[in-house]
């Protein structure tokens, strides 16, 4: 019915999502065309290699898509071609493919000769040989005498090259998934180029924050499965060095991003992100807010007047310390101040109601009326709940003491501070996990890596999955009161750093 509509915004609509379901059935139709030519190419990568290729052409797709679907809904691309884009481009490349299969093997054997070339080279760079000094006998070494070896050069080569690559990958697929996602909004408040990029800009280092810890723990599994299934831990340990000695330098360095991660999160991050969530809530087209004091931040409301609040509970829909000022807006002369301790949202109102405050008037700078109530609404207070929300939590834009005074300051005001408490504590707890999961990846790489790197990729969604869920879990717990916030922050760090020990000894060295 609305694709006939007589409105032009209802009838592309409707036309966008009619092709959106017609298209999206027969990308698997187009995948099928596409993989099958790749699928017969021989590859070195084995599964792994198949995997990350087939991650590759889904994101592809997903970006194509995503251009021609926001394309479309603006109206700069008819619908038919906006959707049905990505399942030309692929079709095309798979047709080709399977018609000029000679000639794309012959590119794709050049670009992974390439790759080992390169390889090689970087090889020949890191075995170099020192000079031998001649005359004095050289003692013999017992294995794992020194502290500091040539095999830790060794293994910690691999994982920092899986480290650094991962990073870099988690990070750009985030941050790409995040662009598209905003998209939308970029395209509709027409937000400037140097707006998207300083968003982008201030984002990076806390997607570096969030991705640091599954980094460290693909980067340890894919390392220690590819030395175990090409046996190169078994001649590790028959020269008598043992396990715990190889997995020392792994477990220093995720120490060592561990106390990184604190002094990032405490340090650094919270300038950052007030920046970001400023920039972002500006693609959005939400209303100018102050975010450098976020124990008192200002807002400008629709009407013209500007709120001023201490605290605002998204949650429960609840304000502390609500003033709002009201001006004239011939001469932007302060009109009237309306102050309230506590001010709640009621939906059946619909409206805010304001308790145990005060209302002044002003006429040429003089107070002309002041009145006090206990309880009382205003009409012209008429912005929901949802325009004061924000997208990033009031936590992660404070170190911890100023979240820790924050926190003193509302509670000596009676209001539920539970959740802030819960996130102090887990500003602590978080950066920790870069460590933990090192202490698990190693023994599941040690017993699991005879199947390969995928197996170790596989293992590692398996573990952050589960992490996830039980971190989240004790968090709503510690939230909703039924932990105390040091229990609901740090029981998921000691659960796992136990079972992680508890592996590594069963291990046989």
């Amino acid at each position: 019915m609305a694709a006939h509509s007589a409105d032009p915004f209802q009838r592309r609509t409707a036309q966008v999502e009619l092709n959106y379901r017609l298209a999206l059935p027969v990308a698997s139709l187009v995948f099928a065309l596409v993989g099958i030519p790749l699928g017969m190419f021989s590859r070195k990568g084995g599964k792994a290699a198949g995997v990350m290729v087939a991650i590759l052409l889904v994101f592809l797709y997903y970006v194509v898509m995503a251009f021609g679907t926001n394309f479309a809904k603006e109206g700069r691309m008819a619908p038919v071609l906006g959707l049905w884009a990505a399942n030309l481009l692929f079709a095309t490349a798979g047709v080709l493919m399977i018609v000029r299969m000679r000639r794309a093997r012959l590119l794709l054997q050049l670009v992974l000769e390439w790759f080992e070339d390169l390889g090689r080279s970087s090889t020949r760079i890191w075995q170099r040989r020192r000079p031998v000094s001649v005359g004095a006998p050289v003692r013999p070494q017992t294995p794992g005498s020194r502290f500091f070896q040539i095999l830790d050069v060794y293994v910690m080569r691999g994982w920092f090259l899986y480290f650094v690559l991962l990073l870099v990958s988690f990070v750009g697929v985030y941050m790409v998934f995040d662009f598209f996602q905003l998209l939308g909004d970029i395209v509709r408040n027409h937000a400037r180029p140097a707006l998207v990029f300083d968003y982008f800009r201030y984002l990076c280092p806390y997607v570096v924050y969030l991705m640091l810890p599954l980094t460290v723990l693909v980067a340890t599994l894919v390392n220690f499965s590819l030395l175990t299934k090409t046996s190169q831990i078994t001649a590790i340990k028959a020269v008598g060095v043992s396990l715990y000695r190889i997995s020392f330098p792994v477990l220093a360095v995720a120490g060592l991003l561990s106390a990184g991660m604190f002094v990032l999160g405490d340090q650094y991050l919270p300038e950052t992100n007030q920046r970001q969530s400023a920039y972002r809530n500006e693609i959005k087209g939400r209303p100018a807010q102050t975010y450098r004091t976020l124990d008192l931040q200002w807002i400008f409301g629709r009407s013209g007047s500007i709120y001023n609040y201490r605290f605002f509970d998204p949650n429960h829909n609840l304000f502390a310390s609500l003033s709002v000022f009201e001006f004239d807006p011939a001469s932007f002369q302060l009109t009237r101040r309306i102050y309230a301790t506590r001010a709640l949202w009621e939906p059946h109102l619909p409206g805010w109601v304001l308790e145990d405050g005060w209302v002044r008037d002003l006429e040429a700078g003089k107070v002309t009326a002041y009145r006090t109530f206990p309880v009382a609404t205003f009409d012209e207070l008429a912005e929901p709940p949802e325009y004061f929300k924000k997208e990033v939590k009031t936590s992660v834009q404070m170190s911890a003491v100023e979240l820790r005074n924050y926190i003193r300051e509302l509670k000596e005001s009676g209001f539920d501070v539970v959740p802030l408490a819960v996130q102090l504590d887990r500003k602590f707890a978080y950066p920790l996990i870069a460590l933990v999961v090192g202490l698990i990846g190693i023994p599941f790489s040690f017993t699991a890596g005879r199947k390969g790197a995928l197996t170790g990729i596989a293992v590692s969604i398996g573990i952050a999955i589960v992490y996830w869920a039980v971190s989240s879990l004790f968090e709503a717990m510690g939230n909703l009161g039924q932990l105390p916030p040091t229990v609901a922050a740090w029981s998921p760090d000691v659960l796992f750093g136990v079972g992680g020990i508890y592996l590594l000894l069963r291990v046989r060295t």
